[in-house]
């Protein structure tokens, strides 16, 4: 089973797009195999629905990620 990632914004800087993951069963799985850092705010959609860590991911799945925006 494999997944596409397609990183938006700043994340595309340390994750290539069109990156392929192969056996993660769900989100969260995704982004541990990503190692992104800990303080790193992330929004993941699913085939284009907002996906929480525990979604499960399926051969073929598009997973997208958004870095989340702050500011003051």
């Amino acid at each position: 089973m494999s997944i596409i990632v397609r990183p938006t914004g700043i994340l595309k800087r340390t994750i290539p797009s069109g990156l392929e993951l192969h056996d993660v069963p769900t989100v969260a799985a995704a982004l541990a195999q990503l190692a992104l850092p800990a303080d790193m705010g992330v929004i993941a959609l699913v085939n284009g629905r907002v996906a929480g860590p525990q979604t499960a991911l399926h051969d073929g799945d598009e997973l997208r990620l958004a870095p989340t925006i702050s500011g003051g």
